[in-house]
């Protein structure tokens, strides 16, 4: 499932093995050690994968941790005249089964064994189960690559330097601000799973950060496109989960500092101030109301982490300020432990097990809508949906009709309930009035963050 889901420009360098090893501070989550011999052959493959032609490249494997290219590069330190050896895929056949001269592609994620000069080809434990032996020669059917070890203490100060910043303003939530009197900042951690050093026992450890994710894995954005290509987003993203991971006191300590700096930036205490009555001064906040949403990517993958996210809206409301929490979540349990503290958003695309614990009617949630429901409705140029001005969505004549059309009998939603985002009233209304279909291109989070709508249809192409 994952390979469909990774980027060419995602690199991926963790053993799919999932151990309940949660620190103590966050008890129940799902990680993994790994030691830095297991990333170092892991990054190699990947490295090796990555340089080899286009054309004669493997597809990426079921490992699912991401690293950029570069990360890769910088830290892992060839070793002179040892070789990683790898399995050869089958040979490629005719339509009738013959064997073609094309040469056979390396399978990177199948590290049979090593080699060098002195000791001949060594099998791993996987190339004896693999029918592999011990020998002077590599055997006929795999290929050799240069082996490379991790520069361990370079890649933990990586990952432990403390993050600059915890919240961030990105142009999709200044999409949701446009027109409307609020003032939204994110926040997330590595889409699916990350890498920490873990303190209490010093080990590298993959933590599973969307321990719910199921479907909706395989359309994830977070796993591709800007979070990517930017080197910067990467590195912020494992900082903050190592933080989190290793002393969520002092992540709480910069969540709150930060987000009293971005409510004090935007709103301006008010009130009829007394010098003879201070004790009993009320006091409002004019201004924009502060949004911030979480899990911009990863998910609340403990308590611990998901009681920093309530405890900090309540403080700030405690302090005066005008905010608003939401969130998207495929945990079941974190939409009743919100409350009214938070707008919480389940997402359908969750594993059946979290889907099975949930009221569909009676919690607010997303949904991907299948692809097939709307190819027809928009113009396209080769595999493309052209933008207008505003970089929407060009329909088809007649074809935002007919998507209403397709999406209301396929959800059984009456069609007076469905809105596009532009069509919604600018103050919320009554609860769960609304269903927000939004559009694959140009369209902000506004719907995930009112709590009249009550599903959120999401296109993704």
């Amino acid at each position: 499932m994952i390979k469909d889901l990774l980027k060419e420009s995602l690199l991926s360098v963790y053993r799919n093995e999932k151990l309940t090893e949660g620190a103590t501070d966050h008890e129940g989550a799902i990680s993994s050690c790994i030691t830095p011999q297991q990333l170092a052959k892991e990054m190699n493959a990947e490295l090796n994968r990555k340089n080899t032609d286009d054309k004669e490249r493997v597809n990426l494997g079921t490992k699912n941790v991401i690293f950029h290219r570069n990360h890769i590069e910088d830290y892992l330190v060839k070793v002179e005249d040892n070789f990683d050896v790898y399995q050869l895929e089958p040979a490629v056949t005719t339509k009738s089964g013959k064997p073609t001269k094309k040469p056979r592609k390396v399978n990177f994620n199948r590290l049979v064994g090593s080699y060098n000069k002195d000791e001949g080809f060594n099998p791993t434990d996987f190339g004896v189960k693999l029918g592999y032996k011990k020998s002077e020669n590599i055997p006929s059917d795999t290929a050799m690559r240069e082996t490379a070890v991790l520069n361990s203490e370079k890649f933990k100060g990586l990952i432990e330097k403390e993050p600059s910043k915890i919240f961030d303003k990105n142009p999709k939530m200044e999409k949701s601000d446009k027109g409307r009197n609020q003032f939204t900042v994110n926040t997330g951690l590595p889409a699916i799973n990350g890498i920490v050093f873990d303190q209490e026992d010093n080990q590298f450890k993959n933590i599973n950060t969307c321990p719910g994710a199921g479907e909706c894995a395989l359309v994830c954005y977070a796993r591709g496109g800007f979070y990517g290509m930017n080197d910067g987003k990467i590195l912020k993203l494992m900082r903050r989960l190592n933080l989190l991971w290793n002393n969520p006191k002092r992540y709480y300590q910069k969540v709150m500092e930060e987000l009293i700096s971005a409510a004090s930036s935007v709103q301006t205490p008010k009130a009829n101030w007394d010098f003879d009555d201070f004790e009993d001064t009320n006091t409002t906040n004019e201004g924009p109301q502060l949004v911030i949403r979480w899990n911009d990517a990863g998910d609340f993958f403990s308590d611990t982490y998901f009681k920093i996210a309530k405890s900090a809206t309540l403080q700030l409301v405690k302090l005066g300020y005008d905010v608003k929490s939401y969130a998207y979540t495929k945990q079941a349990k974190y939409i009743d432990l919100a409350g009214d503290a938070m707008v919480m958003n389940f997402s359908k695309g969750s594993k059946p097990s979290e889907l099975a614990k949930v009221d569909l009617e009676k919690v607010k949630y997303s949904d991907i809508v299948p692809s097939e429901l709307f190819k027809k409705v928009f113009v396209y140029k080769g595999p493309h949906i052209q933008v207008d001005s505003e970089e929407k969505p060009i329909f088809q004549q007649g074809g935002k009709e007919l998507l209403k059309q397709l999406i209301s009998k396929e959800y059984n939603i009456p069609m007076d309930r469905l809105k596009y985002q532009d069509e919604l009233p600018p103050k919320e209304s009554d609860k769960f009035k609304y269903d927000v279909i939004v559009l694959p291109k140009g369209d902000s989070d506004i719907g995930a963050q009112r709590n009249d709508v009550h599903k959120t249809l999401l296109l993704v192409h």
